[in-house]
């Protein structure tokens, strides 16, 4: 991993609140975020495709799924960067809503 990954990672972390959780934790859930992004491009371009072309797609690898999508006008990275983006925004708000409810029954 390059200091610019650990740098995003970082800023992900932060992004998302859990900047201050053990290495080990956060290079799981970086993982397990890493595995939900794929599903969510993947969701993405099942509803962007037909049945069809979303088959053919599937069974493409390399150059020639990029070529398909580029010739779609597909862009993939600012689909997985779109992604992205909600889910961190989505994880943060349920960290935030943890937190709350922690928060709450601790000063009860």
């Amino acid at each position: 991993m390059s200091n610019t990954d650990n740098l995003n990672l970082e800023e992900l972390f932060k992004a998302m609140g859990i900047d201050d959780l053990p290495a080990e934790e956060k290079e799981s859930i970086a993982a397990q975020f890493s595995d939900s992004v794929d599903e969510a491009v993947i969701l993405r371009l099942a509803d962007m495709l037909s049945e069809d072309e979303f088959a053919e797609f599937t069974d493409m690898e390399g150059d020639a799924a990029d070529k398909y999508l580029t010739d779609r006008n597909i862009k993939l990275s600012d689909i997985a960067i779109e992604e992205s983006v909600r889910l961190v925004e989505e994880f943060a708000m349920h960290v935030k809503n943890t937190q709350e409810v922690i928060d709450k029954h601790s000063s009860q």
